[in-house]
């Protein structure tokens, strides 16, 4: 961290935007030197104090995209519609394709199963994943099991217990996973990346909410997406299992059919008109 502060501070740049608001990155805005250092307001750990304007935030019930925006109505940008548009590389696509055709899911229809996710405490069970995969299967879809390669566990758990299932957790880059979710029928995840991922992709996403709020940092502007229970404890943003006084009931009440039922509503949401969805 101290020889990337240099080169920070090395760099001599003009304008700092801290959109984390946490110590360690209003450390990296003190060290850049710039003139201008915006960050909100609210701030933690005393990041605020690194900053020369500062973002009012008067809810922290706004999505973190619009929070983000209110720096733009700072610097004077014209207030558009976000645009999430990611453009995927020609060879990431190929490369996603080689994979399906190397499973033999070539031309098939794709459910894309995410399971895994850093927080510990966002994790939906194995159990209900399997079950909405077996879902899935009975719908016609081919269930892919995805993640990064800590992801490991969970997926195979997952695979084990969906038969036809292909885990392939681990052997995609970033891009080809974004191919594979673009490609796909429907995606299933915690609170993730690959949850924004798809909404950025124009995929219909169902997520298990527990320990975080999906206000703040849910699918955008897409609630429906989202299955929570709504026990009192929750949003508690607790990360670690062993840090719940309540047994993890925020997930460990939320139950197949619960997200079964909002994969059916997705499902029909974003048929598309000749009716050629699974």
């Amino acid at each position: 961290m101290v020889r990337s502060l240099r080169l920070v501070g090395r760099s001599r740049y003009d304008l700092v935007i801290d959109l984390q608001g946490q110590l360690r990155s209003a450390l990296y805005a003190l060290a850049s030197r710039a003139t201008v250092r915006i960050g909100f307001a609210s701030a933690r750990e005393g990041a605020r104090l690194a900053y020369t304007h500062r973002v009012p935030v008067p809810s922290l019930e706004h999505h973190a995209v619009d929070r983000y925006l209110w720096f733009g109505d700072l610097l004077g940008f014209a207030r558009r519609d976000p645009d999430f548009t990611i453009r995927l590389p020609p060879e990431a696509t190929a490369a996603a394709e080689e994979l399906l055709s190397r499973h033999g899911l070539a031309g098939q229809q794709l459910a894309i199963l995410v399971p895994g996710t850093v927080w510990e405490t966002k994790h939906w069970s194995i159990d209900g994943f399997a079950a909405v995969g077996r879902h899935l299967a009975g719908r016609g879809l081919r269930v892919i099991i995805a993640g990064v390669a800590r992801d490991r566990g969970r997926a195979a758990a997952v695979a084990a217990a969906c038969p036809g299932a292909i885990d392939i957790c681990g052997e995609t880059t970033l891009g080809q996973l974004a191919a594979l979710i673009q490609r796909a029928t429907i995606c299933v995840t915690n609170d993730s990346g690959p949850m924004h991922m798809a909404v950025a992709l124009g995929t219909p996403v169902v997520s298990a909410f527990g320990p975080t709020n999906p206000v703040r940092t849910g699918p955008y502007r897409q609630p429906q997406s989202v299955v929570r229970t709504g026990v009192a404890c929750s949003p508690c943003y607790i990360r670690a299992l062993r840090d719940c006084p309540h047994d993890h009931r925020c997930m460990t009440t939320l139950s197949p059919a619960m997200m079964i039922e909002r994969v059916e509503r997705a499902l029909i949401r974003f048929r598309p008109a000749d009716g050629s969805a699974a």
